[in-house]
């Protein structure tokens, strides 16, 4: 339950990012040094969503790995000799 509160909690924050990406990068774009650093800003955004899509992936993998285990508890590939 614990990881579908923290889902649950990036859903909820991820339109006021937005809004806050947003004002940052109409602040950064007033001036001409400004501009490339709110491309930067916004690459660097996109590339932290991307990460977390991927994280999130790979954490729902592993939860869905040990659930698919044998009824018993045991593990099908036990690397233990």
């Amino acid at each position: 339950m614990k990881s579908l509160g923290f889902g649950l909690l990036a859903a909820a924050l991820f339109i006021p990012s937005v809004v806050a990406l947003a004002l940052v990068v109409a602040i950064l774009c007033i001036t001409i040094i400004g501009i490339p650093l709110a491309l930067a800003v916004i690459l660097g955004y996109v590339l932290a969503i991307i990460l977390l899509c991927l994280w999130g992936s790979v954490i729902g993998a592993l939860g869905a790995g040990r659930a698919a285990g044998a009824p018993d508890g045991t593990q099908r590939f036990d690397r233990s000799p």
